[in-house]
């Protein structure tokens, strides 16, 4: 009877993580290369960049763009 109540809980909690509501953050850096937060929180620090955010059904990219002085 655990077993069968143990097994009944792990599916359904992973039936329910599958079908959660949340998207991936993927942040890439100027040349479009895949960087992690760390990297992408120094570079926009540093005021030399600002961000664009695009986003789809299943992520939400943060692509790092330099500030272009004219």
């Amino acid at each position: 009877m655990k077993k069968l109540l143990f097994t009944a809980f792990f599916l359904l909690f992973g039936l329910s993580q599958s079908y959660s509501q949340t998207k991936r953050i993927i942040y890439a850096d100027e040349n479009y290369k895949q960087i992690d937060f760390t990297e992408y929180s120094k570079k926009m620090k540093s005021g030399l960049y600002f961000f664009a955010r695009f986003e789809n059904d299943t992520a939400v990219f943060k692509k790092l763009r330099t500030l272009l002085w004219s």
